[in-house]
């Protein structure tokens, strides 16, 4: 099992601070970088341009794969968003990775007036623009009249091989989000599953792919988790709660909850119009272990382990350096990462 990482919003972020954490997780031997494209989740940071961030991602490592983990269909033009994919992709010898999804967070699109459809709406806006970058990607000249995207004559160069860049799918939904996954993806990504019901998404992604003829091995398969670490209980603290302000959970959620894994970690609210949020969304590092290890069991053959480091304290909810300051390889507890013996299922999504 592959254990890549995901940067969030819990602590602002800079240039440097960007630089160093590329670098040092591509020198710890992780083999993924995803950030979450957010303009803010919770409290408005400081923070730098996702599209704009995997330019330096590009330049300053050789080995480490990245991409936004996602990109809701509402915030750019897809024909933008193919394009910048597309250079990446060039730029980085084809280690970028397109995560996109139909997008869920209400309140940033209201603040940056940026409109934001019904659910139903933005689905189907995300598959006519996974459709309309194929014909982008691909053709010369490039002719797809959709919906809601149109293409009329485009050769847009540098035209990437077959099968780049990739597209990753992340959610959880059996209805459009697995069937955009079967449909589009090279990676389905999960959102913190128990075990069982992740075989069951598994099962229902396989019977789409059977709906048009698609081979479900050729979709790789992962999960977004959420594990906690720490030196000391009070730097644990610290970043729990950190944890708590960046998803906007404090009156859900308490640093209490998290340290004893109770019930008010296994249902996080509901966004208005939107998507649940993360279900079992946090752990301590031992817990979240345990967890690995059973979705191991079942097949899961990635991780992604997700949030942002403590700048004051040696804890994280991420496993990347905070401010610029030197950390030791992250791994839970009790926790031995294996390869899986079980078949690979590939697959994508995105929410």
């Amino acid at each position: 099992m592959d254990v890549s990482l995901i940067l969030g919003e819990a602590s602002p972020l800079t240039w440097e601070r960007w630089r160093h954490v590329v670098q040092l997780t591509e020198r710890l031997g992780f083999k993924k970088l995803f950030r979450s494209d957010h303009y803010f989740n919770g409290q408005q940071k400081p923070a730098i341009d996702v599209y704009l961030s995997f330019v330096m991602a590009a330049m300053e490592t050789t080995t480490l794969e990245f991409g936004p983990l996602v990109t809701p269909v509402t915030f750019r033009h897809p024909t933008n968003v193919g394009r910048q994919a597309q250079l990446l992709d060039a730029l980085s010898d084809g280690r970028f990775i397109l995560g996109m999804g139909a997008g869920w967070y209400e309140d940033e699109h209201r603040i940056y007036g940026v409109d934001f459809p019904s659910l139903t709406e933005r689905y189907d806006r995300l598959d006519d623009a996974l459709a309309m970058m194929q014909v982008l990607w691909y053709d010369n000249p490039g002719h797809y009249d959709g919906r809601f995207y149109r293409l009329d004559g485009t050769d847009s160069q540098p035209h990437p091989p077959a099968g780049r860049p990739r597209i990753l799918i992340g959610g959880n939904g059996p209805k459009r989000t697995l069937r955009t996954a079967a449909r589009f993806a090279h990676e389905w990504n999960s959102i913190v599953l128990p075990p069982d019901a992740y075989r069951s998404s598994v099962e229902v992604l396989e019977r789409h792919c059977a709906d048009i003829d698609r081979d479900p091995a050729e979709i790789h398969t992962s999960m977004l988790l959420f594990a906690i670490t720490g030196p000391d209980r009070a730097t644990e603290d610290k970043v729990a709660q950190r944890f708590i302000d960046m998803m906007g959970h404090g009156e859900v959620v308490t640093v209490e909850d998290i340290r004893q894994n109770r019930t008010a970690l296994t249902r996080l609210r509901r966004q208005p119009g939107g998507a649940d949020r993360p279900a079992r969304a946090a752990g301590r590092g031992r817990s979240a272990g345990g967890r690995v290890r059973a979705l191991r069991d079942r097949g899961r053959r990635r991780a992604r382990v997700a949030g942002g480091g403590d700048r004051a304290g040696g804890g994280r909810l991420l496993s990347a350096a905070p401010g610029g300051q030197p950390v030791q390889r992250v791994r839970p507890r009790n926790c031995r990462v294996t390869p899986s013996r079980s078949r690979p299922i590939t697959s994508a999504g995105a929410t």
